[in-house]
């Protein structure tokens, strides 16, 4: 499990630098440092969420001491 937990934490990494790459080169542009900044934080959780949710069956989690 504790594999597939750090293959989990890496694909999360790299969309966390994809997200960061595009939130420079597209959002920065239209709505400034700051606002993409916080936006930024908003779409990483939502992405986060989503891996998780989409890995957490995948991990093979049996009980919440597990996860």
């Amino acid at each position: 499990m504790i594999s597939r937990a750090l293959l989990i934490w890496v694909v999360m990494a790299v969309l966390e630098v994809f997200q960061g790459v595009l939130r420079v080169r597209l959002l920065n542009r239209h709505v400034g440092d700051r606002r993409a900044r916080q936006l930024g934080v908003i779409s990483g959780s939502i992405v986060n969420f989503i891996v998780v949710w989409l890995m957490l069956p995948w991990l093979g989690a049996e009980s919440s001491n597990d996860l």
